[in-house]
């Protein structure tokens, strides 16, 4: 299996959105990104984690973190794919190999906390990311899979007040197509 390393490079809030975060994660060369959608208390949790020094961190992540250090455990996070709008990713010990699911953005976290590696598939990133352009971090791009349906659901109306037809063709299809999957 082949993946690529991913640094991360910038969380934002979505304007006008009601607590939602988007996590810029990048490749090494920061050519391409993929764009990880989090709730607002994700969101929180991660400005928090950013504007701490390496002090101790007494939060789950960053305790977890500590333990796993000071054990000298190489931890890494893993995202392998998607399911129902949502990446999926693991905590994978380097040397046992044993592994653990997490949400992605409880992973991104963790990474954080502890200067983990992150790392996805490559044929995901393939396929997910999008032209990294450091001059444009106004604009982040995204695939449509990565959207729950609440979000979906909001960007529809907002293309449709908008009259972006075409866009609101796109997430109609999105919507209809997980409705036909469930």
């Amino acid at each position: 299996m082949n993946r690529v390393k991913l640094h991360f490079h910038a969380i934002s809030q979505i304007v006008g959105s009601i607590g939602v975060g988007i996590i810029v994660l990048t490749d090494e060369a920061k050519e391409r990104q993929i764009s990880v959608v989090c709730d607002a208390e994700m969101t929180d949790a991660l400005c928090k984690r950013l504007q701490k020094k390496d002090s101790e961190d007494v939060h789950l992540a960053g305790a977890l973190s500590s333990f796993f250090k000071q054990n000298e455990t190489q931890v890494e996070v893993f995202i392998y794919g998607i399911q129902d709008g949502q990446y999926c990713a693991m905590l994978l010990d380097a040397d046992s190999l044993v592994s653990v699911k997490l949400k992605v953005c409880d992973a991104i976290l963790f990474a954080l906390s502890g200067h983990w590696p992150i790392y996805i598939d490559e044929q995901l990133m393939r396929t997910q990311s999008a032209s990294f352009d450091s001059k444009q971090e106004d604009r982040v791009a995204m695939p449509l899979n990565v959207l729950n349906k609440d979000m979906l659901k909001e960007a529809l109306a907002r293309s449709i007040a908008q009259e972006d037809y075409k866009m609101a063709e796109y997430l109609n299809a999105e919507l209809k197509r997980r409705e036909e999957k469930s």
